[in-house]
């Protein structure tokens, strides 16, 4: 077993047995999902709906999901002494983040697959097709550029108290560009930058996937767009991250 693979096991095995942390994330969106769904009216377009209303149930899950998690395992790692420890591994900077996300992604495939199965079944709000597992492409590019986002803020802010704000406001705006893009009602500064926004790619992303439409100018682009800003956090969450 390599070095990677090694640290991977080890910080999925320590993620998981965080029994309350795992819980929370897995119900935290369930329940937004079902107020969400409630307020849906009846009507012959309630798929239609439905099919917006858990995408941007997903895209708002996985950024705050992300971010949540980058924050809180830099903090954890300093207070337990893992980057004094780790610096005598042979493994680098990247390679921790790296293998964090993918413990991230790997849980966050989780929240997203309840999401679905929910919304699917009890509150027959989705009509499953042969297209959902498209959505695995999308949401594992979010949860990385929502973790390394994370991590950077906690590797900038010192404290713990510090960085839970600045995650709440930036996930705030985040999401609330991202989710009302299309709607036209955010004000001529919001509205050009709001384009620019991971979690509107992700959104787009997300429902074209569930809806079973495939335009090569939305996938292409959007999964662009994800993968070269999580690289980007990536290269900045390498260089910012020091050992201790």
């Amino acid at each position: 077993m390599t070095t990677f693979g090694a640290l991977y096991r080890v910080l999925l095995r320590s993620d998981a047995r965080d029994t309350t942390s795992v819980i929370s994330l897995l119900t935290a969106p369930i329940l937004v999902l079902i107020a969400l769904r409630l307020a849906l009216p009846e009507s012959n377009a309630i798929i239609a709906d439905a099919n917006a209303t858990v995408s941007s149930t997903i895209a708002a899950s996985v950024a705050t999901t992300g971010l949540i998690a980058g924050v809180l395992h830099i903090h954890y790692w300093r207070q337990n002494g893992a980057l004094r420890l780790l610096r005598t591994f042979p493994i680098s900077s990247g390679g921790l983040l790296t293998a964090q996300a993918l413990v991230c992604a790997v849980l966050g495939i989780a929240q997203v697959a309840v999401l679905l199965v929910l919304a699917a079944l009890p509150l027959r709000a989705l009509e499953l097709s042969v297209f959902v597992p498209s959505v695995l492409v999308p949401v594992v590019l979010g949860l990385f550029i929502f973790f390394f986002a994370g991590a950077i803020i906690g590797l900038v802010t010192r404290t713990l108290v510090t960085s839970a704000l600045a995650v709440m406001g930036f996930s705030a705006i985040l999401i609330y560009l991202g989710l009302n893009a299309s709607a036209g009602t955010l004000p001529g500064w919001a509205q050009t930058i709001a384009p620019y926004s991971p979690v509107l790619q992700l959104r787009d992303l997300l429902s074209e996937s569930l809806a079973g439409h495939w335009n090569p100018q939305v996938l292409g682009w959007g999964t662009l767009t994800l993968a070269v800003t999580a690289l980007v956090l990536f290269l900045i969450g390498h260089r910012t991250l020091r050992w201790e």
